[in-house]
């Protein structure tokens, strides 16, 4: 018998064939759908100032499918606000457009108000979102007794007097023309962007804070941004574009860092002085002026006056007025009484009384002649002691600032 070696007959080669067929499909398959496989998504684009932010388009409909009411008058709708004669508002959902001048002082909570006309007060609202004051705003905007969750973006008006007014950020950007705002009452914005030139000032504050933080940057027009601080009580003021800032007397900053060319005038204060730039120039007296490394050392110049804001609607060229020298409080008829001595005050006098070691009230008063009454003493502040003090106020208008405070002796009510 002859011996053979096993050999592989063609059904062997066959199945070989088929199988390598289909790792070869296999392979084809996977390639394609990984070549046609969506890209993830891109790194955002970041950059340290965006945009001027813009309302919610108002053309659209709201989410919830609610059409907006064209035309309304604030008489009409529940949302709208009470106005004067003529004026009217765009009134969306829960959002509110004003178009024309008028009184806007329904109590009630919206999501965005955007203001398109001068001459406009608005009052008693609760926005949950934004407050926008646009561009094309030409006259005078107050705002009183508004609590913004949102932010504050300032494009146009006059003269913005905020009065007892809360918002967490302002935007402060207006492109032709200087930002004018007065706080006053319970106001506090707790950081303010400026990007253009500006003259803010607080006035006859309540317990508020007034502004607490500044942040300057280059709104994209301006050379550089003129900025007069009146009567401004604040804790940062940071620089970070080319800038002069005049400090009006009584005010004062607790430190302000120059990461940009900076001429810091007045004859107001700023209490630290850091330094971040070669191009440093002050006129005011720092406490201390720190100097980081590798920068020149800021130069002390006389201030002449030149380029402060002429034309602002806040007078930085103050005259302070005189405080009352007798401050009386004492009891009559079961009543708290008040009486002072009278001296020049342009817009009336602001009256704090305190019961021990808490404030009990705070009042602005114009009486010129006979006592306030404070207050009903409660049979339980028998043997209590209190004090006031009072201060004549300035005007918005004018170049007044306020007096210093004067105050009371003791009074122990027995």
């Amino acid at each position: 018998m002859t011996n053979r070696s096993p050999g592989f007959g063609p059904g062997f080669w066959a199945a070989i064939f088929c199988a390598v067929a289909a790792l070869a499909g296999i392979a084809a398959f996977a390639a394609r759908e990984w070549i046609s496989a969506p890209a993830g998504p891109a790194e955002p684009s970041s950059s340290e100032i965006s945009p001027a932010p813009q309302p919610e388009d108002e053309t659209d409909s709201s989410a919830d499918g609610e059409s907006s009411s064209e035309g309304s008058s604030p008489a009409d709708s529940s949302s709208g606000g009470s106005s004067s004669e003529g004026s009217s508002s765009e009134v969306k959902s829960d959002r509110l457009t004003i178009t024309e001048s008028g009184d806007y002082t329904d109590t009630e909570t919206l999501t965005q108000v955007v203001i398109r006309a001068g001459e406009v007060r608005l009052a008693n609202k609760t926005i949950t979102g934004d407050l926008f004051i646009m561009d094309e705003v030409d006259g005078d905007v107050e705002l009183e007794n508004v609590t913004i969750g949102g932010n504050l973006y300032v494009y146009g008006s006059d003269l913005l007097t905020l009065d007892s007014v809360t918002v967490p950020n302002a935007r402060l950007q207006r492109d032709n023309r200087e930002v004018n705002i007065l706080l006053t009452g319970d106001s506090q914005i707790d950081e303010t962007l400026i990007m253009c030139s500006a003259s803010l000032r607080e006035r006859g504050l309540g317990r508020s804070e007034g502004f607490v933080n500044f942040r300057v940057e280059n709104g994209g027009l301006l050379i550089k941004n003129n900025i007069t601080l009146l009567s401004v009580h604040a804790d940062l003021m940071e620089v970070n574009y080319n800038s002069r800032i005049s400090l009006s007397g009584g005010t004062e900053i607790d430190q302000v860092d120059a990461n940009a060319k900076l001429t810091l005038a007045g004859l107001g204060k700023a209490k630290d002085l850091v330094v971040r730039n070669d191009y440093v120039q002050y006129s005011v007296d720092p406490d201390n002026i720190t100097v980081k490394r590798g920068y020149a050392a800021p130069v002390k110049v006389e201030d002449d006056g030149e380029e402060d804001t002429e034309n602002s609607l806040l007078d930085d060229d103050l005259l302070e007025l005189d405080p009352p020298e007798e401050v009386w409080l004492y009891e009559e008829d079961g009543l708290l009484c008040l009486e002072y001595s009278h001296v020049e005050a342009n817009d009336g006098y602001y009256v704090v009384v305190y019961h021990g070691s808490k404030r009990l009230k705070s009042v602005y008063t114009d009486v010129d002649e006979e006592s306030l009454i404070l207050t009903e003493l409660d049979p339980s502040w028998e043997g209590d002691r209190f004090y006031a003090k009072v201060k004549a106020l300035g005007d918005r208008y004018d170049s007044t600032a306020d007096s210093e405070f004067a105050d009371s002796e003791t009074f122990r009510w027995e």
